[in-house]
């Protein structure tokens, strides 16, 4: 004889089956929601730690440019006063109303000493 399922053990079943169908899902999504977090948490450590990296690699160039470009300027100051004391020292040497020559090599070693003196007292 077959017997034929009641409506209560059908409603049951669906019930019990229903149940597990939900509780699967649940403990899909709260791994789908851990995956997440992890990559989210994974995404903003690597973001931060090179982004951190290459803000503060910039920051100390731009620092050491800054550091460049004083060094620069300072040696352009010294050149232009090298500059002034070679023109100097040439106006002293090589006067341009120069008549007699025969008197030219005492000129030369009196303002080599003078020169020498003023070289010497700018360091």
């Amino acid at each position: 004889m077959v017997k034929i399922p009641s409506f209560k053990k059908i409603w049951k079943d669906y019930v019990n089956y229903h149940k597990e169908l939900l509780e699967d899902y649940k403990f899909k999504e709260k791994i789908k929601m851990m995956f997440s977090i992890i990559f989210l948490v994974l995404a903003m450590g690597f973001y931060g730690y090179f982004v951190n990296i290459s803000s503060t690699k910039w920051y100390f160039i731009k620092i050491q440019r800054e550091k460049l470009a004083e060094v620069k300027f300072q040696n352009e100051i010294v050149k232009i006063d090298t500059r002034k004391i070679e023109w100097e020292i040439l106006q002293n040497v090589v006067p341009f109303n120069i008549v007699d020559t025969d008197n030219l090599n005492g000129k030369v070693l009196t303002i080599r000493e003078n020169a020498v003196k003023s070289v010497a007292l700018l360091k």
